[in-house]
C-alpha cells in the first residue's frame, strides 16, 4: 500500500511539473486570439471616432491604453487572474453602481 501511495505521489508531482511547462507562456509573442481582439478594438475605435461618438482625444487615450495592454502582455504573458471579481468583492457596487441601499 505504501509503495502504491509513493508511486501515485511521484506521478502526481511529475504531472504537475510537466503541466507547468506545457502551460508556460512564450513571452516572445502574443496569441492570435489576443491579436484579433486588439485589432477589433482598434477598428471599433476608428468607427466610433468617424461616427462622432467619441472625440479624437478620447480615441487617442483608448489607443494608448490598448498599446499599453499589448506591451504588458508581451513582456509578462497572461497572469492567472486570481482576483476577487464581483462575488468576492462588494457585489452591491456591481449590481448597484450608484451604491444606494439595497434590500436582499
Amino acid at each position: 500500500m505504501k509503495k502504491i501511495l509513493a508511486i501515485v505521489t511521484v506521478v502526481a508531482i511529475i504531472s504537475l511539473m510537466l503541466a507547468t511547462f506545457v502551460q508556460a507562456d512564450d513571452n516572445g509573442s502574443l496569441p492570435q486570439w489576443y491579436k484579433d481582439m486588439m485589432s477589433w478594438r482598434k477598428a471599433q475605435l476608428e468607427l466610433a471616432e468617424k461616427a462622432g461618438t467619441i472625440t479624437t482625444e478620447q480615441a487617442e487615450l483608448y489607443r494608448s491604453h490598448i498599446d499599453q495592454m499589448e506591451k504588458f502582455h508581451l513582456e509578462n504573458g497572461f497572469t492567472n487572474g486570481m482576483g476577487h471579481g464581483a462575488c468576492g468583492g462588494n457585489p452591491s457596487r456591481v449590481i448597484n453602481p450608484a451604491n444606494t441601499p439595497l434590500s436582499f
